[in-house]
């Protein structure tokens, strides 16, 4: 998962792509006991169904402008992830030309939510806490790296500061976690997202055995210069540490805290990538006592979550404390936004 699917998180977070939709361009989703039943009217010669990174159906047509297919999906009343409706049509010169169709909100991708789900949090108008942005001339790195920050309107000595991998998500995260706290569902907490290099995101987070400086200046970097930064700015902290990722963000993590384990609370890792995999070099437990992890990842990313489930057996085994959530998606950014959600407001609960 390197620099061109980094990209694609940034374009799914940030970039609206209008489409001009005509009404003729329609589907819908329905569930059936575990089938998920996909239905698309409009004129078009070949239609797909396609979660993001995840399963893939081509669409039976019925008629000139109706089509439908159906999958198997176990559970799909607890799924949450993005999709998409490609639709191709020949033109004058029988050559098949993809046809543009997106959600009229003009988000990127189209999103099924299952009936136990929920995805409707509100989000602030206008902050009641501070977002920054901010840089870090870090010695380590030899440049400037960008943090941003979300922080509550009350800080104290007891705050809990959840630290964020690819942490230009704290500026889409930031709107639900302060209306959850102007609401009082949960208690006041800090955000700081650092944010990961266009370049060398990999190399930066995924130890691989071999010598590679990119991540042994990337991890001094945070443990002495973010930290420390960070924690001396708020009087007498005191307070608990953690930190979340996903994809190759989580891979870093995960050996934060396993190789740092009495820097952090707990670990939140959704979806983790390459670190734990097993034809990476073996991790060696070697500490007495380890922050507690929630690890999650999507079905449908099948690699990865094979890699997932190999590895918590390794954290049973050595009595590390674990919560495992096997989410109904593909490697879907949406899916661990909301996943995440759930996470802060069962953890940090009024």
């Amino acid at each position: 998962m390197r620099t061109i699917i980094y990209l694609l998180f940034i374009v799914m977070l940030f970039v609206s792509c209008k489409k001009n939709v005509t009404q003729s361009f329609r589907h819908e989703l329905t569930q059936v006991d575990d089938k998920l039943i996909v239905k698309y009217n409009g004129k078009a010669d070949v239609v797909q169904f396609k979660m993001f990174e995840g399963l893939h159906l081509v669409l039976k047509q019925n008629s000139p402008t109706e089509f439908e297919g159906e999958l198997y999906i176990p559970d799909l009343e607890e799924g949450i992830f993005s999709y998409d409706i490609i639709i191709h049509q020949k033109d004058e010169n029988n050559k098949m030309i993809k046809k543009e169709y997106s959600p009229p909100d003009e988000e990127k991708f189209f999103i099924w939510v299952g009936k136990n789900k929920q995805i409707g949090y509100s989000k602030a108008n206008e902050l009641k806490g501070t977002l920054t942005h901010t840089e870090i001339n870090s010695g380590f790195l030899g440049e400037n790296r960008k943090l941003t920050i979300y922080t509550p309107k009350i800080v104290n000595e007891k705050t809990p500061i959840v630290y964020l991998t690819d942490g230009i998500i704290v500026e889409h995260y930031a709107p639900y976690v302060d209306q959850l706290i102007t609401e009082k569902i949960i208690k006041p907490i800090k955000m700081v997202g650092v944010h990961a290099s266009s370049e060398n995101r990999y190399k930066e987070y995924v130890d691989n055995g071999e010598e590679n400086e990119h991540f042994s200046k990337h991890e001094d970097f945070f443990f002495k210069e973010i930290l420390v930064t960070i924690e001396k700015g708020i009087k007498e902290w005191n307070g608990k540490r953690y930190m979340y990722g996903f994809s190759n963000g989580a891979a870093f993590c995960m050996y934060a805290g396993i190789n740092h384990p009495e820097t952090f609370e707990e670990i939140i890792a959704f979806s983790t990538a390459d670190y734990i995999s097993e034809y990476s070099y073996p991790i060696n437990f070697n500490h007495d006592h380890y922050p507690r992890f929630y690890m999650g990842a999507g079905r449908y990313e099948t690699n990865i979550f094979n890699d997932n489930i190999r590895f918590i057996e390794k954290l049973k085994s050595n009595n590390i404390e674990l919560e495992w959530k096997e989410f109904v998606s593909g490697h879907d950014f949406n899916t661990w936004k909301f996943e995440y959600l759930e996470y802060i407001i069962k953890t940090f609960k009024n």
